[in-house]
């Protein structure tokens, strides 16, 4: 995880630099922006950097400034994407939330497949093919009928 993920009663480590000087740096931004200081004035810049966290569940999400990217910016503590609005980071980690609580579910709910996925391909506007266990169904307006997968002549596999 990012050091800008932290627990919610936690604080980013810092140490004394050894390669440009023998200050301290914030670990959450670059030299230009918050300049090597004294420990006590790191942990007043981390402070800043916590009160505007967002919190999520068990944690706090600070705003990076390091060269992860241009500018300002939050790691999604659930799949490592980078987003730069406050807002957009709160309804993105909601949302990143509970698609990753319908994925347990649905692996939970089917433990003997590794990868789930639906398949549909539109072949005609009355027409669908959906695989569910290697079974293909072709839904029209007549009866379903049932194929078996290695009857079908040619079929493109959409991951989701």
């Amino acid at each position: 995880m990012h050091i800008s993920v932290i627990s919610s009663d936690g604080i980013p480590a810092f140490e004394r630099c050894t390669t440009c000087c023998s200050q301290f740096h914030c670990p959450l931004c670059p030299k230009h922006l918050f300049k090597p200081n004294k420990p006590f004035r790191v942990r007043q810049q981390l402070a800043i950097h916590i009160k505007n966290a967002i919190t999520f569940e068990d944690k706090k999400i600070c705003r990076c400034n390091l060269t992860c990217r241009n500018g300002g910016h939050y790691h999604c503590p659930i799949c490592d994407k980078t987003i730069i609005r406050r807002t957009d980071m709160e309804t993105h980690v909601k949302s990143c939330a509970i698609q990753q609580e319908s994925t347990s579910a649905a692996a939970q709910s089917n433990p003997s497949q590794e990868s789930s996925f639906s398949l549909q391909v539109h072949l005609h506007p009355h027409l669908q093919i959906f695989s569910c266990n290697n079974q293909f169904k072709h839904l029209s307006s007549t009866p379903q009928q049932t194929h078996n997968s290695s009857s079908s002549p040619l079929i493109f596999l959409f991951w989701q």
